[in-house]
């Protein structure tokens, strides 16, 4: 009855079956045990026998066919957070079998109480766990001007806040250190304030401070904090970014293992396909974006563009315009993300249009503010400017 409320459906009616079996289905119980033909019962929101069972005269006798049957999966690293108060049906979750999210993601994350208290209120389709995000911490306490290291005393008042989100049900901090604002935190910040979420049974779980030119640096840093505060440590979507560190993953897996056996609580996770997503940021950690020689040494590092005009404008607008006018939604616009480094590309191979690069950049930023003050009109107006900048640029290359 509560996962049929929570997916929208009104309470069940009088005289409902006391219990769900499910028949003919193939069991994969999550155990790494071979999946077999088994019948499922489900009373309560709990599954209450596995086995060959007979349908009894309260059940309703759903046939498997044969198909798979699973408990439902847990994304551990996910954005689902975004629109999900207008969305509750989690459709593009629970499609996929779906039924946990754990979000707080990156750094980022909004007051946990304030979350819980609306999923309370409203349920979603799909159970939420949250970390709480070092880079919404650091914009609460220093706001606007972040782009240099906190003081002391704002370390201690980012502590106080992470502490009540430790205290309101978070699993621990989260950053994201390519980012604004928490590229410009100290090592002994992140320390400091991974202490106080390990200090109330958290762990940290981070996008680390490079994924490419000084990705050994940044493993070290996280591999740091699990050593010194004796904590559990994640690197999120663990990858090696650049032409630079392709071929070395067994020296990267070597490096996992080598602090594991010294009593490190390293984890990883990594995507399961060979492309990567986030902003134009990330590629530019000193902000530089109209460095015509950063920029140079960017491009050999991106395999080039391929494809015709028109095979790249097409995918262009599939991506980009597709998105936003199939869900009216500026929050899920945010998708749009995932074909920059393809538009990326694009933008470098025009070198002489260097400054363009930044215009991009500035677009971007438009867009993730409006997207952040919840103004839809400014979303779509900055969404728009985006990509027709991105179709201007490929015509002028192509």
């Amino acid at each position: 009855m509560t996962l049929l409320a929570a997916g929208g459906r009104g309470p069940a009616s009088v005289g409902a079956p006391a219990s769900t079996l499910i028949r003919n289905a193939r069991v994969i119980d999550g155990s790494g045990s071979a999946a077999r033909a088994a019948d499922v019962r489900i009373a309560d929101d709990r599954i209450v026998a596995v086995g060959r069972l007979t349908p009894g005269p309260a059940d309703r006798v759903i046939d498997g066919g044969g198909l798979a049957l699973a408990p439902g999966f847990i994304d551990t690293h996910s954005h689902h957070d975004r629109g999900l108060d207008t969305a509750r049906e989690a459709t593009a979750m629970v499609s996929q079998g779906v039924t946990t999210i754990v979000v707080g993601q990156d750094g980022g994350g909004i007051d946990l109480a304030a979350l819980f208290g609306r999923l309370e209120r409203q349920p979603a389709a799909v159970n939420v766990a949250s970390y709480a995000g070092h880079g919404a911490i650091r914009d609460r306490v220093l706001g606007k001007d972040f782009a240099r290291a906190a003081t002391a005393e704002e370390i201690q008042r980012m502590q106080t806040l992470l502490a009540a989100e430790m205290e309101a049900g978070a699993l621990g901090l989260s950053t994201g250190l390519e980012y604004d604002p928490g590229i410009y935190s100290t090592p002994a910040e992140v320390l400091a304030l991974a202490k106080t979420a390990g200090a109330a049974g958290g762990r940290y779980a981070s996008h680390i401070r490079s994924e490419d030119r000084w990705f050994w640096d940044a493993l070290d840093e996280l591999i740091a904090i699990g050593r010194q505060n004796r904590m559990p440590v994640h690197v999120s979507h663990i990858k090696l970014g650049m032409h630079d560190l392709w071929g070395q993953a067994s020296k990267l897996i070597d490096t996992l293992d080598r602090a594991r056996a010294a009593g490190v609580q390293l984890t990883a996770d990594i995507y399961p396909y060979t492309y990567w997503q986030s902003n134009l940021g990330v590629l530019y950690p000193k902000r530089n974006f109209a460095d015509r020689a950063e920029t140079e040494a960017l491009l050999a590092e991106l395999a080039e563009a391929d494809g015709d005009e028109r095979s790249l404008i097409e995918l262009d607008q599939r991506i980009h315009r597709h998105v936003y006018r199939c869900t009216h939604n500026p929050f899920l616009s945010a998708a749009l993300g995932e074909h920059y480094l393809l538009s990326l590309r694009i933008w470098f191979l025009a070198l002489d249009r260097v400054e363009q690069l930044g215009d991009a950049v500035r677009e971007h930023r438009e867009l993730l503010e409006a997207i952040r003050d919840g103004d839809g009109d400014a979303a779509e107006a900055a969404m728009l400017r985006h990509v027709d900048g991105f179709e201007q640029a490929i015509r002028v290359v192509l």
